[in-house]
Parts: structure tokens; sequence; C-alpha cells
């Protein structure tokens, strides 16, 4: 280096301190036929170059989101992804959707008992067995849990509900339509929120909050398959699916009714959620939770979680002990209890791989975080 540049100012030095105009452009002239010369000759390279960046840029986006938190120079580009996220996955519930006169094999109308009670859309009993039977017999599905959700969103003010898992709407619907707060929807499977829609648009169709997304939560980007269980909507699988894999033996699967998309729970925090509000949750989502809250950590981090009502499958969580523990810890930094409903909400104890061996039924724990003033 040393040499080089002791060359470089030895030829400076010979320069003349004054170099004419026509001289000047004389050399230029020369560089140009010099650049002229050598340009075809970088042809072949900069096509490489080319080929190279064109292979490496997708040449479809299935979907657009941002994973990480975007800085605040980001602002312009943040809210055409955020738009382009709504156009694409949001679910508008209008009047003119549905037709009144349709095949009555298909749904039906209960009134809830919840207070205040309401309109809802099910299936017929003898389809889903669970919620929709519970619904048209009982009034209401995991009734306990529900009035829990509403005690949490009525002692937090200007709270709202993340619903992960929305199914036919029950929770949702009953926030967003009978108490009249914000309620945040996810459910892929299109007849599960074809219900929520129909339930919107027979109450009052101008008063709900209610912000629904076909769409699911998973460990990653990508597609997950809707596997749905015989007379148990409510029940719909999903599994994530890794790069090779097919997203249904069909020749030609169907969004919605064979897969369906879907985002980590960060990237749903970074683009649609409020932020600086309390949050009342409700995941249920058929052994898939650990994949979902496994890519939001940073949503469980910086989140206001007051209530949270989760489904367990045992399996799920065994099978990723180090990912389950830090939920765990999280959960409890965040001043979250652990409770189970046994004539009550009691406190769970010890360590937590073994709340299941103690608590589970059929191998599933229905557990409720809840912060430590709520739970007084």
């Amino acid at each position: 280096m040393k040499l080089a540049r002791k060359s470089q100012e030895q030829r400076c030095s010979k320069w003349p301190k004054r170099t004419p105009i026509s001289h000047q452009i004389s050399r230029t002239k020369k560089k140009s036929k010099y650049f002229l010369c050598l340009f075809p000759l970088c042809l072949p390279a900069l096509s490489l170059i080319g080929f190279f960046f064109q292979m490496k840029l997708p040449k479809s986006l299935d979907l657009i989101v941002v994973e990480h938190a975007p800085s605040e120079a980001m602002g312009t580009a943040t809210t055409m992804v955020s738009s382009e996220f709504e156009e694409r996955f949001r679910v508008h519930c209008q009047e003119g959707l549905f037709d009144d006169t349709e095949d009555k094999n298909t749904f039906k109308f209960a009134k809830t008992r919840t207070k205040p009670s309401y309109i809802m859309s099910i299936y017929p009993p003898a389809q889903d067995i669970w919620v929709s039977r519970f619904i048209d017999e009982r009034g209401c599905w995991e009734c306990e849990s529900l009035k829990l959700v509403k005690a949490a969103l009525e002692k937090y003010e200007d709270s709202y509900l993340l619903d992960i898992g929305g199914n036919i709407g029950q929770f949702n619907t009953f926030v967003s339509l009978a108490l009249g707060k914000d309620a945040y929807a996810l459910e892929p499977l299109k007849k599960n929120y074809d219900h929520t829609c129909r339930t919107v648009m027979k109450n009052d169709l101008h008063k709900h909050k209610l912000h629904l997304y076909k769409v699911a939560l998973s460990k990653a980007r990508g597609k997950v398959t809707l596997h749905v269980i015989d007379r148990n909507m409510g029940g719909t699988q999903s599994k994530f699916l890794d790069g090779g894999e097919h997203t249904t033996s069909s020749s030609s699967p169907v969004e919605g009714v064979d897969y369906a998309h879907a985002i980590t729970l960060d990237s749903f925090y970074d683009q649609v959620l409020p932020k600086d509000r309390p949050v009342v949750m409700k995941v249920d989502i058929e052994g898939h939770e650990l994949d979902a809250l496994g890519g939001g950590l940073v949503f469980l981090e910086q989140a206001n979680i007051v209530f949270c009502f989760i489904e367990l499958l045992d399996k799920t969580w065994i099978e990723q002990p180090m990912l389950a523990g830090r939920i765990v810890e999280m959960m409890t930094k965040k001043g979250l209890v652990p409770m189970v409903m046994k004539n009550g909400l009691i406190p769970l104890q010890g360590p937590w791989e073994s709340w299941f061996q103690t608590n589970a039924v059929n191998n599933m724990l229905e557990m409720y975080w809840i912060k430590g003033e709520f739970s007084n």
C-alpha cells in the first residue's frame, strides 16, 4: 500500500500545476474511448450479477408481512404493507354477502343467554355437536370463561380482545356486538368466519367493533393445512407446511377449505394490533398454540397482557419444553398468575410440567393467566 501510494504521489508531482483546457478535453476523450472499448468485456459479468439477484428475489409473494418492527424512518413503507395486508386478509362483513333464503341445512340462528344477549349464526347441532349444540341448548359456549373475559374487559379501560382461533365467533361477536369493545379475531376456516359475518349482519351491522382476519398464526409465515374433524367444526386442526410439503392431496386445493395462509403473532402485532392498550387474550387452536405463541415472543414481551384464556394440549408443550418454559417465564414476569377452574379459580402450583399431570382432562388443560390484582 505504501509503494502504491508513493507511486501515485510521484505521478501527481509530474502533472503540471495548470493543465490547458484543450489538454483536459483530449484526456477525457481518450478515457471515453478506453471505457467504450472495455464496456463489451463487462457485459457478461453484469449479466451474471443480474441473474444472481433475480434468483434471490421471489417471483411472487403469497403474503406481504413485516417480520420485525420497522424503524420510524420506515413509517411510509409500513403503512403501505399494512394496507396491502388489510386488503388481502381482512374479512369485511357487508350487507348482501349472504341470502337468508340459502339452504337452512348449513346454518341456523340461535339466541344467546349472555348478558346482553344477541342472535348468533351456528351450524345445525347435528353437524357440530360441541360449540353449536351448546349455544343452541344452553345459550353460550364455555360460559364461565366468557364471563371472565367480560370481567377483564370491563375492569381494564380501553382494553381489547385478541381472539386466536375465532371459530364461529362466540367470544369475538359477544365482545364486539354485545359489549361494544374492539375484538381482533383470526379464523382461517371459511365456513367458520362466514358464520361470524352472518352473526354481525343479523344484529346491528353498523355498531360492531369486530376486526376479522382469514389467516392462521404459526411459528413463521407460510401456509398451514386445515383438517376438519367430523361433527366438530371447532376441532379443526392445522399443520404448518415446511418446504416441499403439499397443501393437500387434492389436485386443486382451496384457500379457507384445504389450507390457509399463516403469519406470526409478532407481524400481526406490528401491523394490526393497537399498542399501549391492555390486551385480553383467548387462544384455542387445537394443539397449534405453542407454534403460534412461539412466533410471538416480541408480542409477549411488549404487549400489556392482562388476561389470557388458553387451551393446551399436553403433547405439543412437552415436545418443546424449552420454548414452553420460556413462554411460562415471560407470562409470569408480566405479573400473570396461572390458574385453573375447579369450583372457582385456583392457582397452579409447582413446575409447569406437573400442571398437566394433575389438572389435564383428556390430555387438555384449560388455563387462565390472570393479573394478580384481577385474580383477588
